[in-house]
């Protein structure tokens, strides 16, 4: 557990530090446009993604008293993945001013079906 949980630590600080270094040094309306954009979205991403791993594994185990092993912690990254990819998206859209609230709706409702999808092949493996 806790070689997991530093990697996810030392992820989570290295999106933050991108983070800032992004907000507060590059310009996003100069020459370094397509630079900052990338950066951002990425930083924003490794952000969403290291604490939802955070809050679906770490603190399942706290609350449950059970140590979890690796493929719970692949399950809890790939519910971060998901849930990253679901923020840039949401980001994304926005930028390009095609996001209303039906639309974030439906991009929620993906992620949840792929996830539940997911969830019961891997039920499945192991029974």
């Amino acid at each position: 557990m806790a070689k997991y949980l530093w990697i996810n630590a030392i992820i989570l600080a290295l999106s933050m530090g991108i983070f800032y270094l992004t907000v507060s040094r590059l310009d996003p309306l100069g020459e370094e446009r397509l630079i900052a954009y990338v950066v951002f979205f990425l930083s924003i991403f490794g952000i969403v993604s290291s604490l939802i791993t955070f809050v679906c594994f770490f603190m399942a185990e706290i609350f449950t008293g059970i140590r979890l092993g690796f493929l719970d912690f692949l399950v809890a990254v790939r519910r971060g993945f998901f849930s990253g990819l679901y923020v840039i998206l949401l980001f994304l859209m926005g930028l390009f001013q095609v996001l209303s609230f039906i639309e974030g709706i439906l991009l929620a409702g993906f992620f949840f079906v792929l996830e539940w999808i997911l969830s019961t092949e891997d039920e499945e493996k192991i029974s």
